[in-house]
């Protein structure tokens, strides 16, 4: 934040990048610091052991005879590298408060050979002082920012056009080339133009301020521009995509940076003065006015990263590498604890698998033997109210296990309106190993649990809910990668009564198809029928995680 007994005087932005490709653009400017300041400063020496330290994180106090003392401060970081300079002047006149002048500067590298300055140049009268002030300074340009525009080792731009303390004088031809200037969206520095006027009958121009004085007084913080020329007025009246924009009978005009010249109110940003008004307030106020808006009152001083503010950021880093570092530390003994950890209960989670595993073989075989035996007896009592059927029909059915078409026939004609079966449903059986009393028992949950569920047509999970329900797991599809191989997807497809279905959803238990205690039946829900359809029952059907294994 800005001292609130410091006056500012001048402050600016601007670029810079060395000559030569791949020089040290902060040396080239410290070269700068050291011609002004030994210029200004005599007995301050010119070594470069003594200017290069101040590239890193130095001082350099109040000599004897020399009022000037340098701060500098450096922060290196990933996301930018930051390096600030702080010069505290003192001015004495004889009766009068010391005046104390403050220069920050601030780089931030682009590059090796580029980066972006910013200036501040600042004064306040020491306090408490019992007796008169210095005069008010004049509003001359600092040496220092000079210096640098003057080094033939750097380019100083702005908005990527080159700098100068000299005005730029425009002919009949570049109005294109000025309009483009001042319309582009992506200029920051504002540009002044100070057109001529001309009295009747005269091609002699005059102005209402001189251009190269307030060229001189603003320097980097604004483009000055203007022409001699009648014609080029002509040019600008006649070319001008908006007559709203134009400056012209010795009008001066601030072009503001960041324009938006398509949107019709933005002509009011861009402030122009008639030459009567800055003739009645004189050509010093005026200029005063254009270096307190332009070069004093810009807003980039309050982010720009200074002295202070790149040791705090520097400690900041320090502060945070610690923390990081001991973080780390701290996370990687916890990562070593959780494995042990992990370990142990991986060993655990095994054992309880195997445990558990061994339970569900018992449970099945229970289930199995259960189904049996409610299967004989549902069978026996079908018998005894089928009294009037062939004794051959009822004779088949006493013999146990049944054979699976014998299984497939008796759920058809039990359940019938709940199940039926493709041809392809009783081709597979020929390569099927599957006990029967599990197919017997996967038939059963297919028409006793999972039937409810889709003829409900429930937005709920089905599969969640069967599984919930069943020794069985119920899969809705085939998975989300087999579904994008075509050759697959064509072993799920089937027809029924001659339709297309698509067979992708089954149940599932047991993982070897050489085991009788394994079984995959697919299926399909016919909504024209209502009926749960089988397409397969026996093997896996491939998908994209067994392709390559058979």
């Amino acid at each position: 934040m800005h001292d609130l007994n410091k006056t500012m005087f001048y402050k600016t932005a601007f670029d810079i990048r060395t000559t030569d490709e791949g020089d040290d653009a902060l040396w080239s400017l410290l070269c700068s610091l050291r011609a002004w300041a030994t210029r200004k400063y005599p007995a301050l020496p010119r070594e470069a052991a003594f200017w290069s330290a101040l590239k890193r994180t130095g001082r350099v106090p109040f000599q004897e005879g020399c009022p000037v003392r340098f701060r500098s401060e450096l922060c290196l970081e990933d996301g930018g590298n930051y390096w600030a300079l702080t010069i505290e002047e003192i001015a004495e006149e004889p009766g009068a408060a010391p005046r104390h002048w403050t220069t920050e500067i601030s780089f931030a590298w682009t590059a090796v050979d580029a980066g972006s300055v910013a200036v501040a140049l600042s004064y306040g009268d020491t306090p408490g002082f019992l007796g008169p002030c210095q005069p008010e300074p004049s509003l001359t340009f600092p040496g220092f920012i000079r210096t640098i525009l003057e080094n033939d080792r750097l380019v100083s731009t702005a908005s990527g056009r080159p700098l100068s303390l000299e005005p730029t004088l425009l002919h009949v031809g570049q109005f294109k080339d000025l309009w483009n200037f001042i319309a582009d969206g992506e200029r920051e520095t504002p540009l002044v133009y100070i057109s001529p006027r001309f009295e009747p009958g005269s091609d002699e121009p005059s102005f209402a301020v001189n251009p190269k004085r307030v060229a001189a007084a603003l320097g980097p913080s604004a483009f000055v521009c203007y022409s001699q020329d009648g014609a080029f007025t002509q040019e600008m009246c006649a070319c001008i995509p908006d007559l709203a924009f134009r400056c012209c009978h010795g009008t001066v005009r601030v072009y503001a940076g960041r324009p938006r010249v398509e949107e019709s109110s933005d002509a009011g940003r861009h402030r122009f003065f008639p030459a009567r008004d800055i003739e009645a307030m004189g050509e010093e106020a005026f200029i005063g006015i254009l270096r307190r808006a332009l070069a004093q009152d810009v807003h980039f001083y309050e982010t720009m990263l200074r002295a202070d503010g790149v040791k705090r950021r520097r400690a900041w880093l320090i502060h945070t590498k610690q923390v990081k570092d001991e973080s780390v530390s701290e996370a990687l003994d916890m990562v070593e604890a959780a494995e042990e950890e992990k370990a142990v209960a991986v060993d655990l989670l095994e054992e309880l698998h195997h445990e558990n595993d061994q339970l569900k073989a018992r449970n099945d075989e229970l289930e199995s033997e259960l189904y049996l035996a409610q299967a004989k007896a549902t069978t026996l009592e079908g018998q005894l109210s089928r009294a009037g059927r062939q004794t051959e029909s009822a004779d088949d059915l006493h013999c146990w296990p049944l054979p699976y078409e014998d299984i497939l026939r008796l759920f058809c004609a039990h359940h019938g309106d709940r199940v039926d079966f493709t041809d392809r449903a009783y081709q597979s059986l020929g390569d099927c190993i599957t006990e029967p009393a599990l197919v017997w028992n996967a038939l059963h949950d297919l028409c006793a649990i999972a039937y409810p569920l889709f003829a409900s047509h429930d937005a709920g999970d089905y599969a969640k809910k069967f599984n919930s329900q069943s020794t069985f797991e119920l899969k809705r599809s085939a998975g989300k990668m087999t579904r994008k191989d075509s050759r697959l997807m064509t072993q799920y497809q089937d027809t029924y009564q001659g339709r297309a279905i698509n067979a992708e959803a089954h149940l599932a238990k047991g993982n070897d198809d050489a085991s009788p205690n394994s079984l995959r039946l697919y299926f399909a829900f016919d909504e024209e029928t209502g009926r749960i359809i089988v397409s397969h029952i026996g093997k896996h059907l491939d998908n994209y995680s067994t392709r390559y294994l058979k």
